[in-house]
């Protein structure tokens, strides 16, 4: 039941880890390949997602100008976490704008720093031996594209909100079906936000890797059988 899906959710403990991170790092972590598709979601999902509540020129503009941005926050040396190579204290920042203020909050809610597929691997990145710091290393580069998305695609998101109150409108109506969606709005005292926008949108074209998001068919041994059924 929901008591028992909920202790296995928040228990920190990863079964067969050992073998998911070896599956991780072979097709995943270690495969460049994979962690450049990571960008290509932009033109596939995010793009055309958003264009469905606004012109595509003005959706094309604000993506390559938050790509643009977002690669100026990569970075190599004197990384505070390890598990990307990016310094999230380089987003832009919008004059007038919460924007920075608000992405900040979600990189710490970890919807943007996700390391998603990094603990769907078994990685723990709250143990910091040094083994655990090298694994988390190893991930770095698909964790890193993932984040780098995650941030275009935020900005791109809150920066139409703010500048277009009819995207707001349609973006609010589309989703007026959406359980989630409405619930959120109503915890914010019924005020749509460009930041409730952009996470929505995040979850929508991103989903949830983790525990949490696993089947009961992908627990113990199916953990490790099915390792990318989240994905």
């Amino acid at each position: 039941g929901i008591e028992k899906w909920f202790k296995y959710a928040e228990d920190p403990f990863q079964e067969l880890a050992a073998i998911r991170r070896a599956g991780f790092w072979w097709f995943l972590g270690g495969n460049a390949s994979s962690a450049l598709i990571q960008t290509i979601t932009l033109i596939t999902h995010t793009g055309p997602f958003l264009s469905g509540f606004t012109s595509s020129s003005s959706v094309s503009k604000e993506l390559v100008k938050a790509a643009n941005e977002v690669k100026k926050m990569f970075i190599f040396n004197n990384r505070k976490q390890q598990q990307t190579f990016i310094d999230f204290l380089r987003a832009p920042k919008d004059e007038g704008s919460f924007m920075y203020d608000d992405y900040q909050k979600d990189v710490g809610s970890g919807i943007i720093n996700a390391s998603s597929a990094l603990k769907e691997a078994g990685i723990n990145s709250g143990q910091a031996t040094n083994k655990r710091r090298g694994q988390i290393r190893n991930g770095g580069m698909f964790n890193t594209m993932e984040v780098y998305s995650r941030s275009v695609a935020y900005i791109t998101a809150y920066r139409l909100a703010l500048k277009d109150p009819k995207f707001i409108e349609n973006f609010n109506d589309f989703h007026q079906d959406n359980g989630e969606w409405m619930e959120s709005v109503r915890r914010n005292g019924g005020k749509v936000t460009p930041r409730l926008i952009a996470r929505m949108m995040l979850r929508e074209n991103f989903g949830a890797y983790g525990k949490g998001n696993r089947p009961a068919y992908a627990t113990g041994v199916g953990s490790a059988i099915f390792l990318f059924s989240t994905y």
